[in-house]
């Protein structure tokens, strides 16, 4: 679409595709997967609600609390502690 040409859009599986980020992007993964404690850079957040909060792309985020049995991540931006839940964290890359 707009003059991009064939295989650049997510339809055809181009660059704009991330599903098999977590075999094939070295270092990059989802901020479910993250670490308590270490900081990370977003290198990805599709939801506009939490991009508007501070959580946008080449920010610096801080795992707080990550559980697998709780269904919310408690991150860190700057001076501010965010609660996001486990289904959006799951599709913010970091790295």
């Amino acid at each position: 679409m707009f003059g991009m040409g064939k295989g650049f859009g997510r339809r055809h599986g181009g660059k704009g595709r991330r599903k098999n980020c977590r075999r094939n992007c070295q270092g990059v993964f989802f901020l479910t997967d993250a670490e308590v404690g270490n900081k990370y850079i977003i290198l990805n957040n599709p939801d506009i609600k939490t991009m508007e909060m501070g959580i946008y792309r080449g920010g610096i985020i801080t795992v707080h609390k990550n559980e697998e049995d709780n269904p919310n991540i408690v991150v860190g931006v700057g001076d501010s502690r965010f609660i996001i839940p486990r289904e959006l964290a799951g599709r913010i890359h970091i790295k």
